[in-house]
């Protein structure tokens, strides 16, 4: 903590005991403090409690969720907002005058706008993820995806549109930016900045429409197909049955109609665009034409395969790479960098670095020079650039010829036409993560039958025995320990023995533990340990004379 934080942090706790909020405590149990930054400038005072919580009893009743908080104001025309100062820190709570909102025609509440009108976006919220750089890294990622996913609701398709993101978020997937990444982050940042104003819900149109409803049939035609199970629904309960009951006075039939179908109740939505040539409307026309034709393709010929790009487009992917562009810099000038000068660049520069001597270029295109184990020609391997990876490691691993292999065929198969740097590392987890492999393989656990629990009523009544070592041998001669525990008590007992046979396993047990506390009833051994012989063959062995008087 700063310098100045912690004078603010000392002004706090000064604030807090003079009220009568915290105490002196000298317990050897704390939590760190954090000081947030509120909207106003001021300090927020914090303790990370997240190692506490977890011992804590929690609360019985569920929080609202803000969904539902939304939808009850609906039919409202005044707002006003409350803010309750320090809340967790007083019974009797205060209002903070600087963050309350009396009768305003619209007030920010959890994030949104809230209006006679409807819910709207908070424009400071979308402000920021309007300005939201492009990420390099999976975490600002997923930061960005957390912020538009709070307001999904306001975005048409977002699931959709946001699919190529989070493809990116797999972690079998390598973290590579294209352009469909990049098409996918920036209709999702319009998307935010051009978000409508939603309506409240109207829960009341059945109740409207009262007098002309009840007494008589009538459809209800909806593109929900879901709600058509409604009044067919089992053993319905809470807000359902409480739905139910409303609807019960009233005799209709739920018929689900398809959207594109539902252009009476949605006319302004499906109004057609006046654009020429709109993006939009193309893409929903091409997924609207389904094909009912079956086609059958036979695959035939070469099986092993090559990228389907040309020579031309491997070059370009080759040149946009920024590895490998160095690389080729390197080749037309005929000189290999000094180690020096690669020391701050990427692992990957540094190995192509190392690997300069067998790097050649034909035909526009990066090679290197290769001698396979077993082969006695040197044979040519393509450099791919980091945006083909993916591609290269589908066609080695699972196209027509490639038999979802394991680790080892599959990298052999991807060197001998391919290389980059660290490449087996990426076969091990494309396999890992094949989903037709994993789909294919058993368990790797076998099947056990599950633990018997032994239930007991009383002391004694059953004894489990077990013997540990050998240890190094005692100055008394014993290396072994003889553990003995009651069932019901969980009463252990442990006794040193020399060696661990029948003979005097039963003879300390008698004597040590039997003699004190009675025989048990049963007595539970492991499978290497046999106490059943001694009463077989001396069933007086088993038993104990112990005089009462000492002599």
């Amino acid at each position: 903590m700063s310098p100045a934080k912690r004078l603010v942090a000392e002004e706090k706790v000064k604030e807090m005991a003079a009220a009568g909020v915290i105490e002196p405590s000298d317990s050897p149990w704390a939590a760190p403090a954090v000081l947030v930054q509120k909207k106003s400038g001021e300090w927020r005072f914090c303790v990370d409690y997240r190692r506490l919580n977890p011992a804590t009893t929690k609360d019985s009743y569920p929080l609202t969720r803000i969904d539902e908080a939304l939808d009850h104001i609906s039919g409202s025309s005044w707002f006003s907002s409350l803010d309750l100062r320090s809340g967790y820190w007083q019974a009797g709570l205060r209002l903070n005058p600087k963050k309350c909102q009396l009768l305003r025609r619209e007030t920010a509440f959890l994030g949104h706008i809230v209006s006679e009108r409807g819910v709207a976006t908070d424009p400071s919220k979308v402000a920021a993820g309007r300005d939201w750089p492009v990420p390099g890294i999976v975490g600002e990622l997923r930061s960005f995806l957390g912020l538009a996913s709070y307001y999904r609701r306001f975005v048409r398709d977002f699931a959709t549109l946001a699919s190529p993101l989070h493809r990116l978020t797999d972690k079998c997937r390598p973290f590579v930016w294209q352009e469909g990444q990049s098409m996918a982050f920036d209709q999702l940042r319009a998307a935010l900045t051009e978000a409508p104003v939603l309506a409240y819900p109207d829960a009341q149109a059945l109740h409207h429409f009262r007098p002309y409803l009840q007494g008589s049939h009538f459809l209800l035609r909806t593109d929900h197909a879901s709600l058509t199970w409604l009044l067919n629904f089992k053993d319905p309960e809470g807000q359902v049955a409480r739905w139910l009951e409303q609807l019960q006075g009233y005799d209709f039939e739920i018929r689900h109609r398809a959207d594109r179908l539902h252009g009476n109740a949605d006319a302004l939505l499906r109004r057609p665009c006046a654009a020429q040539e709109c993006r939009y409307c193309s893409r929903q026309e091409e997924r609207d034409q389904v094909s009912p034709d079956v086609v059958v393709v036979q695959a035939s010929g070469d099986t092993e395969g090559w990228l389907p790009l040309t020579p031309m487009e491997l070059r370009e992917a080759q040149e946009a790479d920024n590895t490998l562009g160095k690389v080729r810099g390197w080749l037309e000038v005929g000189q290999r960098p000094e180690r020096s000068v690669v020391s701050a660049e990427s692992p990957e520069l540094k190995s192509y670095h190392s690997l300069y001597s067998s790097l050649v270029q034909r035909d526009g295109l990066l090679y290197r020079r290769w001698q396979a184990p077993g082969r006695g020609s040197d044979i040519l391997q393509l450099l791919v650039p980091r945006a083909l990876h993916p591609d290269v490691l589908r066609l080695v691993h699972g196209s027509v010829g490639a038999g979802h292999f394991g680790n080892n065929k599959t990298l052999h198969r991807l060197r001998g036409k391919f290389h980059w740097p660290g490449c087996r590392h990426d076969v091990e987890l494309h396999v890992h993560c094949c989903d037709s492999c994993t789909a294919q393989k058993g368990p790797n656990q076998r099947s056990q039958a599950p633990l018997q629990q032994h239930l007991v009523g009383a002391p004694m009544e059953r004894v489990g025995v077990d013997v540990l070592g050998p240890f190094p041998v005692t100055d008394s001669g014993n290396r072994y320990i003889l553990v003995a525990m009651d069932y019901f008590t969980k009463w252990p007992e442990a006794f040193a023995i020399p060696d661990q046979s029948t003979a005097t396993t039963a003879e300390r047990l008698v004597e040590e533990m039997f003699t004190r506390f009675g025989a048990p009833a049963e007595l539970h051994t492991s499978a290497g340990l046999d106490l059943s012989s001694v009463s077989r063959k001396d069933p007086s062995a088993a038993e104990a004379h112990v005089p009462l008087i000492p002599r």
